[in-house]
């Protein structure tokens, strides 16, 4: 008996709650927020983009570490869901891509405080030559909180899988004064921790 007046309270003070709430999730949002990387799964290359024997020119584990920032410009399309644009530096061991993403964020709460699922698809755009080229897309959770009036705090943990095109080489064939390479794609597997802010 004491259980369920105990679950009868606590779900009106959800309902009340959830009522009396200030709607936060409304219009433009602006966000910036840094990340880290650490590399998750075996290998960068996929075994049969290789013949027997041959190794990639990098080392083929996946144990790199990476850094990135990034800014995003969004809109809510309802009080739990909003759709931002983003663009940013990421690389690993040093800043070698350019990642422009579409980023969907699912909030639970039409709140300030509230925890939200991500999902993020993109691309890496190759406007200097040291910078790689490929796709990518993030999978996360993560947790807003209210700062002040007009700004908000935010971490995140996303899973994150890349494909750098091209990314790597081998020796293909060929003498030493007329080597011949044969270039491979990277695959990068990483869990990514993210801390930034909304305005």
């Amino acid at each position: 008996m004491k259980a369920r007046v105990f679950f009868f309270f606590m779900f009106l003070t959800l309902f009340f709650n959830s009522i009396f709430a200030q709607e936060t999730n409304k219009g433009f949002y602006k966000t910036i927020n840094a990340s880290y990387l650490l590399g998750a799964g075996d290998n960068l290359v996929k075994e049969g983009d290789l013949p027997t024997g041959i190794l990639p020119a990098i080392n083929i584990k996946n144990n790199s570490k990476g850094y990135g920032v990034r800014a995003e410009v969004g809109y809510y399309l309802s009080r739990h869901t909003s759709l931002g644009l983003g663009v940013g530096i990421q690389g690993h061991n040093f800043p070698s891509t350019l990642p422009l993403s579409i980023n969907m964020k699912g909030l639970l709460l039409n709140q300030e405080n509230t925890p939200f699922l991500n999902a993020s698809i993109g691309t890496f755009l190759k406007v200097k030559s040291s910078w790689e080229k490929g796709n990518f897309y993030q999978l996360g959770i993560g947790y807003r909180h209210k700062i002040s009036k007009s700004l908000k705090s935010f971490v995140s943990v996303n899973y994150n899988r890349s494909k750098i095109i091209d990314g790597s080489y081998y020796w293909k064939s060929g003498d030493a004064s007329k080597p011949q390479f044969e270039h491979i794609d990277l695959f990068y597997n990483n869990i990514e921790f993210n801390i930034g802010i909304e305005l």
